[in-house]
């Protein structure tokens, strides 16, 4: 996202009658970012991203996701130790370019004042946020020049240099031409490109006046607008863009910027997540195999024994280098048998025998201890395999902060969270809920979400959908009559599709069965055996066609 000129005019503005005077009181950064938290306001966010550079207005849970990254920029430390209670005196905008000074005054020992200033350059690439002292010397900047690299440098101790002015004409002459729209400064690409295509609209003497009220005489003219995706400000709403309600450019900016940056921090934690998920797969396939592979020795425990016995009982029989015999074993019945014993000729007869009854003491066990291991190692990567679908349809903050909790009780059982007033207020978002019809539907989008949906609020005349032979949320359709209809069954099928691990395919097979049918595993989380199921092909994105339709 590219902001432009006026839009930076209009972030000056919002941030002198919202900031100026107030004092900072708290201060964190992650790795391309910086958020200042003035008392009794929402936080202040800087974004230097090459994906897009800009500042908004920011809220507690934002920044609470943002900071689940864990990454940082070495500018926090600098920023906490000369901004740190230090109060915004003074906001300008730097020419009619992208950079915006606000200097602030912090007050030391004995009432001594020092004037700190921090420099946003929202360059797109090339954006920075340079800390600087009283003489304007750099103190740290989030992206070092060093001296030589270009035409400027920002590295401590040198003294903070703009980046070179933007030239051009700031207003439009009354005989002005469609061509001289290109060269005014102070505002987006977008803008001039815009009143470029409506220019035959008005007389030259209208865009002239507009240019200027929209900058020069101040920002009570400039109406914030999209307009191909973008941002932008303008007297004139034109006729391809979106006016907005908002009047705030800090606050209207967060779609653009805040909310890009939370949803690439969540891609990048729940990478990282989905990474620690796999890995713990891995461990509980090297277990399944080592369960298996003890169920074949179990198998075979019956077999060491009576070898043992059979050589003890034909000891005298027997002789050092022989590589097999046919021994008689003795039943417990009585009854008698030859069986082939494999011998190591290398061994005595004595040392063949203890040879199979150490193989007999390892193989040796209960069986029905060893397949329910089984059966609970394999719900266990199916419960992993529940968690990955889920993580795939994460699409905000408090989604992701759902699926974590429901990671750590499966990676560190010790660090789930207590049970409480505020894990029920955060479980609720486990769950969406929508209505179609007579219907309502909830769809779990957590292993909590599902649990909740499926075992602890649905009735037994309630529908269950899950997406057959992949993980996925559970979807509960409640009617308000009897019978549901094949629309609302539809509609439901849809959803279960879409949040599950095959919504990018064009169709998927869904599971439809009455919850009376349904009954959950024990030890799972939300896992469920069904019964007098139905099957229901429908397109993940049905859904959304349907509710498009009504709009």
């Amino acid at each position: 996202m590219k902001f432009g000129p006026e839009i930076v005019h209009l972030w000056k503005i919002s941030l002198c009658r919202r900031f100026c005077n107030r004092q900072i009181a708290r201060i964190e950064a992650g790795s391309e970012w910086l958020a200042l938290h003035f008392s009794g306001e929402e936080w202040f966010f800087v974004c230097w991203s090459s994906q897009g550079s800009g500042c908004c207005s920011a809220d507690d849970q934002t920044l609470k996701s943002l900071l689940r990254e864990g990454h940082t920029s070495s500018l926090k430390e600098s920023c906490r130790a000369h901004l740190s209670g230090a109060r915004l005196r003074e906001v300008e905008q730097v020419g009619k370019d992208r950079i915006l000074r606000l200097r602030f005054e912090k007050t030391l020992g004995a009432g001594f004042i020092r004037p700190v200033s921090l420099y946003f350059e929202s360059l797109d690439r090339f954006a920075n946020l340079v800390l600087c002292d009283e003489k304007n010397a750099v103190i740290d900047a989030a992206k070092i020049i060093p001296a030589g690299t270009r035409d400027r440098t920002i590295s401590p101790p040198f003294s903070y240099v703009p980046p070179p002015s933007v030239s051009g004409d700031e207003c439009l002459g009354e005989n002005a031409s469609v061509d001289d729209v290109e060269h005014i400064v102070g505002f987006s690409r977008s803008v001039r490109r815009a009143v470029q295509r409506e220019w035959d609209s008005h007389p030259p003497s209208f865009w002239s006046d507009s240019f200027r009220k929209g900058y020069v005489d101040g920002d009570s003219f400039l109406r914030l607008q999209v307009l191909d995706g973008n941002l932008i400000a303008f007297p004139v709403v034109f006729r391809k863009a979106e006016e907005l309600q908002e009047r705030d450019a800090l606050r209207a900016s967060v779609s653009f910027l805040c909310d890009p940056v939370v949803r690439s921090v969540a891609r990048r934690v729940t990478k990282s997540i989905c990474s620690l998920i796999e890995r713990e797969k891995h461990r509980k396939q090297r277990l399944l195999d080592g369960m298996l592979r003890r169920e074949m020795l179990l198998l075979k425990a019956p077999e060491y024994r009576m070898a043992g016995d059979a050589i003890l009982a034909n000891i005298s029989s027997l002789r050092k280098g022989m590589e097999q015999a046919m021994l008689p074993y003795w039943n417990e019945d009585g009854s008698t048998r030859e069986i082939m014993v494999s011998l190591d000729p290398m061994k005595s007869p004595q040392d063949n025998a203890s040879l199979y009854y150490s193989r007999y003491a390892k193989a040796k066990g209960n069986p029905n201890n060893v397949k329910q291991s089984i059966e609970d190692i394999r719900e266990s990567m199916a419960e992993l395999d529940e968690q990955l679908s889920l993580l795939e349809t994460v699409d905000s903050s408090s989604l992701l902060e759902l699926a974590l909790e429901d990671l750590r009780k499966w990676l560190s059982p010790k660090h789930s969270p207590r049970r409480g007033r505020k894990g029920k207020k955060s479980n609720e978002h486990a769950v969406k809920r929508m209505e179609y019809g007579n219907a309502r539907i909830s769809i779990g989008l957590s292993a909590i979400g599902n649990r909740m949906v499926t075992l602890a609020e649905s009735l037994p005349s309630d529908l269950w959908l899950h997406a057959r032979d992949v993980a996925g949320s559970h979807v509960i359709v409640r009617a308000a009559s009897v019978t549901v209809g094949d629309d609302v069954v539809r509609f439901a099928a849809s959803l279960a599709a879409y949040y599950s691990r095959a919504r990018s395919s064009g169709a998927v097979q869904v599971i439809v069965a009455e919850k009376r049918f349904v009954r959950p595993i024990p030890g799972t989380i939300a896992h469920v055996r069904y019964r007098n199921e139905r099957n229901v092909t429908v397109s993940p994105l049905y859904w959304k066609e349907v509710l498009e339709e009504r709009r």
